[in-house]
């Protein structure tokens, strides 16, 4: 079974492409969301311990809403440690999910796990990939889409941005590049060209 690793910087597509990509490979893939894992953690009663006790922010058990996330957006675009104390609460806890679903795909017999990790290269958690695909797109791009999708104001937006590691960086590390500044149609074409090389 082949591990992809869909990546990218904040704002650049990397849902959608992942997305696209397990709905294309079909039956032959399963698939994996860290950010899903993430919104998973927030419901439990022991990460909203944490999250109270390290960063002061209070989550019910009902999980994390927007205004709790403004909080937590706020603390880690402005504190080193709070953002160095939030990914030690989360990132372990989806990276074991990720292990989780590696051995369940195994035992399934899929082709394919596809895995949305945003922070791959920021986490120092590597998986050994046999793809990994970096999403890339113009900060420009990546501002818009944020200011589009999540409200923000273009000075937040390039904040969220400049906590990651440079998307030049990223796109050299990368195996497989996927370019999502233009049109859907050009994006499913390159995923359409990936999904050759997966199975």
């Amino acid at each position: 079974m082949k591990l992809c690793v869909i990546t990218g910087g904040i704002g650049t597509g990397k849902s959608t492409v992942a997305r696209l990509l397990h709905t294309l490979l079909g039956p032959n893939a399963d698939y994996y969301s860290a950010d899903e894992e993430v919104v998973l953690a927030y419901g439990r009663s022991d990460v909203a311990m944490r999250v109270k006790t390290e960063l002061g922010v209070s989550i019910g058990p009902g999980g994390i809403t927007k205004d709790q996330r403004r909080q937590l957006r706020d603390l880690i675009t402005q504190s080193k440690s709070s953002k160095a104390a939030l990914e030690a609460i989360l990132h372990p806890i989806t990276f074991e999910a990720l292990q989780k679903r590696l051995s369940a795909a195994r035992r399934s017999d899929k082709k394919v796990l596809v895995a949305e990790i945003p922070l791959y290269y920021e986490t120092g958690r590597d998986v050994a990939a046999d793809y990994v695909v970096v999403v890339a797109a113009s900060r420009a791009s990546q501002i818009a889409r944020l200011q589009k999708s999540r409200g923000l104001d273009e000075g937040t937006a390039a904040e969220l941005i400049n906590l990651q590691i440079p998307m030049s960086i990223k796109v050299d590390r990368a195996d497989v590049v996927i370019w999502n500044d233009g049109s859907l149609l050009a994006t499913e074409r390159q995923i359409g060209l990936l999904s050759k090389q997966l199975l």
